[in-house]
């Protein structure tokens, strides 16, 4: 099977590469291919095509760097005193956010570790009365919500 295939592909290359195919491979390339030998050899080509070469080869953004224009020197560079500057300014700022994000993680501790039965109870009511208000307006008969304390394993540690 695969001698088959190999023979087939020997015969159609050679067949296409014989004299009575004019102009070999090249005929199997889709139009619009233009080849650097045929500018060579002077054939003629399509205006359209020679004006895109054209444009393309003179685009100044091609994206390759033109060596010879680079400069010879290094860019000014910043003062040192000006440089010393910049630097102990993003000392500080760093040294102030620090600060805050300690603070803050302090906060969240306290936060975490503290009793919010107040809070849990202030809640509840509110929880209560508005289902007493919603049921009243639906005509539902008024049954009491019991909401469990929360337990510890459930919360969330961070550390």
């Amino acid at each position: 099977m695969m001698a088959r295939a190999k023979i087939l592909a020997a015969v159609t290359a050679t067949g296409l590469l014989l004299g009575g195919c004019s102009g070999g491979l090249k005929q199997l390339a889709p139009p619009g291919i233009l080849k650097y030998e045929d500018l060579a050899k002077g054939e003629p080509v399509d205006p359209q095509i020679k004006a895109r070469i054209d444009a393309q080869q003179s685009d100044e953004a091609s994206g390759y760097p033109v060596l010879a224009d680079q400069p010879d020197f290094l860019p000014e560079g910043i003062a040192k005193p000006e440089r010393q500057a910049m630097a102990d300014n993003l000392i500080e700022q760093r040294n102030a956010l620090n600060d805050a994000v300690a603070e803050d993680r302090i906060a969240a501790s306290a936060e975490r570790d503290g009793d919010l039965s107040a809070e849990r109870s202030a809640l509840d009511a509110k929880v209560q009365t508005d289902d007493a208000a919603a049921k009243a307006e639906r005509k539902q008969p008024v049954t009491p919500i019991k909401i469990e304390p929360a337990d510890a394993s459930m919360r969330h540690e961070t550390e």
